[in-house]
């Protein structure tokens, strides 16, 4: 008996390597409208809801009113706060015919303008659900497919637990858990048997059959006499089950009972040891969409690990050679390039190897600029990245919002596209001098206040060294994972945990720190045809207008009074009062050095600025500011010879 089961021995199935979904993901909502098939009648009506929200969609030209939306908010904001002003009168002097004249007629333009808007929102409803509805027309035939291969599943996993339930029950009794008797003169013996059985694509649930009560509130045990299920148990007997099934083979238990699990997958942590990237884009979660959704791997029980990009804006990814970091920025960027258009998203790749790693995306209209292969380029492009959030900051304020969320809300997604930052081999910064500080320097203000401007920040390094990647800056990303790490330190420098060092030694095995937990994933590998279709799919897409040269410069941090002059010239139109000076610099120094430092300003007995003498002048409410002084006909003859 014992031969004819080995004999029958399956291989784990085969979708274990490329289907990956859990219960967890159904949290995503995404999964809950793909889990059973349409039926023919809920497919047609879907499609006449479409249908008749597009007809919707056209009669009331929603296009149109698209343009006129920022004009109509403009008039909305101005009309409104006269009507909050008339109102002010009115309650003093409600009878007031003039003023309830006013009012009418400001009501009379106002209330068009607010029907029209709430028609843009309502509209607004109405076309996304038809992308909506349109999205699920469109996988149909694939929860079709995926419908057919889950009923398959389950019969195959079902034929394969009574194998495993033979084979643990036949293990367990050549061990000598049963119990023999005679009666007459037969023999019998009672064996050790299984209450329920439950099973998913990671694993085999077996429940030890211990006891239950009788009708006469009595109890029946089932455990055979002599058999202990603390030894069924033990370690050395979970070895020979892990032998006999060749599976590895656990065991849990609590006050409720005790059960033998069969792993289906051949990792000792539980962990699949291979994934496909276009595996888990088939989960892709289109209703998380505009949170940039990106798989970092799949966990325990296939819980696939979907990170928005808006959530954990910054990353930091490390490891030693062929840990998979490359592959996991790859993937990453490849998931970003593909489902987020150029007006969403921009990219700023920064490669010190040489530009090999990026290479593949050249061209694509989501890249900015070139990619950058040099220490000075990639502390240039810091610096005009500041400039840009310096800006984006002014229209926020000026917007009346405190985040870019909010400014899409109001202005609509594409009116202000996310920047990623991508910066691989980090570590190579080191030992450059002044270059290492100014870049450390642009690092820490991206990561302290880039996030409320859209623009996110992903570091790849092998060498995680503290002076490169000091703690000011690890304090403020959400997001850390490690590949195989050689020793603890390195481990404790990226998660502050021994994690890394622990992990299997399988190609994509990663750590991820997540809060305070760290937890173990299986990151998707992505082959060059999977970087080649995501760069076909990103071409598609037409190329933007290039992202603005920012008018604001970021000066060197070691605050002069000669930098202070400079700061005054160029970005604050001559306003040389400590408030507004402050206010610019305050990342920087205090209340009290920006005095000091607009203080001796004023004390100087000449300022000179690239050539032009300066004087500092009383302005309007005791501003004080820097007029050019004109140049006097003996000067000029000087400066001309």
């Amino acid at each position: 008996m014992a031969e004819l089961i080995d004999a029958r021995l399956p291989p784990p199935l085969a979708p274990l390597e490329h289907i990956v979904i859990s219960p967890e993901n159904m949290a995503l909502e995404a999964r809950l409208e793909r889990v059973e098939p349409l039926s023919k009648t809920e497919y047609n009506r879907m499609l006449k809801q479409a249908e008749k929200l597009r007809d919707q969609l056209y009669e009331y030209n929603y296009k149109g009113l698209l343009e006129e939306k920022a004009e109509l908010l403009s008039a909305q904001a101005i009309l409104q706060d006269y009507v909050d002003k008339l109102n002010i009168v009115l309650e003093r002097e409600p009878e007031d015919p003039h003023w309830l004249e006013q009012y009418n007629e400001a009501m009379e333009v106002l209330d068009p303008i607010n029907d029209k808007l709430k028609l843009i929102r309502k509209l607004y409803y109405s076309e996304l659900a038809v992308y909506l509805i349109e999205q699920r027309l469109a996988d149909e035939p694939l929860v079709r497919q995926r419908h057919q291969e889950d009923e398959r599943d389950k019969l195959g996993m079902h034929q394969e637990s009574r194998i495993y339930e033979q084979i643990i029950i036949d293990r367990w009794t050549r061990l000598g858990f049963k119990h023999e008797y005679s009666k007459g003169d037969r023999k019998y013996v009672e064996r050790v048997r299984f209450e329920t059985v439950d099973y998913s694509k990671d694993a085999i649930y077996y429940k030890i059959a211990g006891g239950y009560k009788t009708l006469l509130a009595g109890w029946k045990t089932l455990i055979p006499d002599g058999v202990r299920v603390g030894d069924l148990i033990d370690e050395k007997t979970l070895f020979e089950l892990s032998h006999a099934c060749q599976r590895q083979v656990t065991a849990e238990h609590n006050v409720n009972g005790a059960w033998i699990v069969v792993h289906r997958l051949d990792t000792i942590d539980g962990l699949m040891s291979y994934v496909k990237f276009e595996a888990v884009m088939s989960r892709y979660p289109k209703k998380s969409h505009w949170e940039m959704p990106i798989c970092i791997g799949v966990g325990l029980y296939r819980n696939i690990w979907w990170v928005s990009l808006t959530e954990y804006p910054h990353w930091l990814v490390a490891g030693y050679t062929k840990a998979g970091k490359s592959n996991l920025i790859n993937v990453g960027i490849c998931t970003l390039i593909s489902q987020q258009t150029p007006e969403d998203l921009r990219v700023i790749l920064v490669d010190l190897k040489g530009g090999l790693e990026f290479s593949f995306y050249e061209g694509i209209p989501h890249l900015h600029g070139k990619i950058i292969d040099s220490v000075e380029g990639a502390a240039d492009a810091l610096v005009n990245l500041e400039g840009i959030m310096v800006e984006r900051f002014e229209q926020l304020r000026a917007a009346k919002v405190k985040k870019i969320e909010e400014y899409h809300i109001k202005y609509g997604p594409n009116s202000m596209p996310r920047i990623l930052f991508v910066f691989d081999e980090v570590a190579s910064i080191g030992n450059q001098g002044d270059l290492t500080r100014r870049i450390v320097a642009s690092l820490e203000a991206l990561v302290q206040k880039g996030r409320a401007t859209g623009i996110h920040l992903w570091f790849c390094t092998q060498r995680p060294e503290v002076k490169v990647i000091p703690g000011s800056i690890k304090a403020n990303i959400g997001l850390r994972i490690s590949g195989r790490m050689p020793d603890i330190a390195s481990s404790q420098t990226v998660l502050g945990t021994s994690d890394a060092k622990n992990l299997a030694p399988i190609q994509g095995r990663m750590a991820l720190l997540v809060g305070s937990d760290v937890v173990q994933i299986q990151t998707p590998h992505i082959s060059n045809e999977d970087i080649y279709s995501a760069i076909e799919k990103a071409k598609t897409y037409p190329v933007p207008k290039p992202l603005p040269t920012p008018d604001v410069q970021v000066i060197d941090r070691n605050w002069t009074p000669e930098k202070i002059v400079e700061l005054s010239i160029k970005h604050l139109k001559g306003n040389i009062s400590w408030l507004p000076v402050h206010e610019a610099i305050r990342d920087d120094v205090t209340r009290e050095q920006a005095r000091s430092l607009v203080e001796a300003v004023w004390a100087m007995e000449e300022i000179i600025h690239d050539g032009q003498q300066y004087k500092v002048v009383n302005g309007k409410g005791h501003i004080k500011r820097l007029k050019q002084v004109e140049a006097t006909e003996a000067q000029r003859s000087e400066q001309s010879l």
